[in-house]
């Protein structure tokens, strides 16, 4: 499950949510809404600081991967996760009136999604890693029409994994 620490440097945890756990956020703005994720595309969001998660955002257990690779891009309040090749999905307005689960199509290469990061730095782009070992930038992506550009380099070996993306400023 998705276990809560009840104080900071503090070893003792608590079940904040069950199952088996998977991607989980915290707003980085306004800590009442928190995200945590069961197998799959199922995510329920807390809006009382974690207290109880009773809003499902979506419940989709036929999407994505068993521990589906998530993102949370705190300035835009949208969810990104994976769905199934050559597509993410996408909730928007998490922290007002989150949207229903949007699947968005775009070319990777014939990839699933296997890791994604919200852009903290530039608004509209998140980074996307795929199970055929590519990655690639993804503009305008709070739009249905994004754009991948692919950044894994030359001679990269296309039968990978990418586990985790990680980004800087610049």
């Amino acid at each position: 499950g998705t276990q809560r620490f009840s104080e900071s440097g503090s070893m003792s945890t608590s079940e904040a949510f069950g199952g088996d756990g998977g991607f989980c956020f915290i707003d980085q703005q306004d800590a009442n809404y928190q995200i945590v994720s069961y197998v799959y595309n199922n995510y329920y969001l807390s809006t009382n600081n974690g207290a109880s998660f009773n809003t499902t955002l979506v419940e989709n257990d036929n999407a994505g991967q068993f521990i589906n690779p998530a993102d949370y891009d705190n300035t835009a309040k949208i969810l990104y996760s994976g769905a199934s090749t050559n597509q993410f999905f996408r909730i928007n307005n998490i922290t007002t009136n989150p949207t229903a689960q949007t699947a968005v199509n775009i070319a990777l290469s014939g990839g699933s999604v296997s890791a994604i990061r919200a852009n903290a730095f530039l608004a509209n782009r998140i980074f996307i890693g795929t199970d055929n070992g590519r990655v690639f930038k993804v503009d305008n992506a709070h739009s249905n029409a994004p754009v991948a550009t692919e950044i894994s380099g030359v001679g990269q070996i296309n039968n990978g994994y990418v586990s985790n993306i990680d980004i800087g400023a610049n």
